[in-house]
């Protein structure tokens, strides 16, 4: 049975696996300016940051990282391309 954490859960798990001491996860109502009703959705980078060690999370021409593909499933959530440069977490 997946446990689904809340955004504030998935973010905090996500800035432990990161580089940055402050990574770039903002909430998807400030990506539409909140314009959308949101569904408690994480906005963050596609391509390079956040990283591990060096090497972005996220990689739309190839494999994103595993070990935060399986920390979102584990938790309820999932990865989304906006586009080639963001990246979308949404709940499952």
């Amino acid at each position: 049975m997946t446990l689904q954490a809340t955004r504030d859960q998935i973010i905090a798990g996500l800035t432990s696996m990161v580089d940055q001491d402050e990574p770039f996860f903002r909430t998807v109502e400030e990506f539409y300016d909140n314009e959308i009703e949101s569904d408690g959705g994480i906005w963050t980078g596609g391509e390079g940051e956040p990283s591990i060690d060096g090497v972005g999370i996220f990689n739309y021409w190839g494999s994103n990282n595993t070990d935060v593909t399986n920390y979102l499933e584990q938790h309820g959530w999932f990865a989304e391309w906006y586009d080639a440069g963001t990246m979308h977490l949404h709940k499952i």
